[in-house]
């Protein structure tokens, strides 16, 4: 996470540096200064699209494999606010709870119970 916060924030820093560049120079449109500010913007902003899109679909199979976990242990997903319950924890606390979890009988496989037993600040 914090490489792609880095990532992003270079993006942004070259996005904003070509802007200014754009207002001090006040290149002609026909001139070759513009352009090249012009494809700079296009590739800087392209680049934070594509950042985003890659640090989104991480996110999405993390959740999606915390998910699959959770149900192939028959985890009971008892929470109030089950599609964010994911982001709560890092990977280090969700295999705090995960160990919990395989811990309790099998048919008694509480997510909330497990949350609270390794992590009770998140009451």
């Amino acid at each position: 996470m914090h490489r792609s916060l880095r990532s992003l924030s270079r993006l942004w820093l070259v996005w904003v540096a070509l802007l200014v560049a754009f207002i001090v120079l006040r290149p002609t449109v026909f001139s070759l200064v513009f352009w090249i500010l012009a494809i700079g913007v296009a590739a800087a902003t392209l680049a934070q699209m594509i950042d985003a899109y890659k640090a989104a679909t991480l996110e999405q199979e993390t959740i999606d494999a915390l998910r699959n976990r959770l149900f192939a242990l028959g985890a009971i997903v008892d929470v109030e606010d089950e599609d964010d319950v994911f982001e709560w924890l890092n990977a280090q606390q969700w295999e705090d709870v995960f160990s919990a979890l395989q811990k309790m009988p099998a048919g008694s496989r509480s997510l909330r119970q497990a949350v609270l037993t390794t992590h009770p600040r998140l009451r």
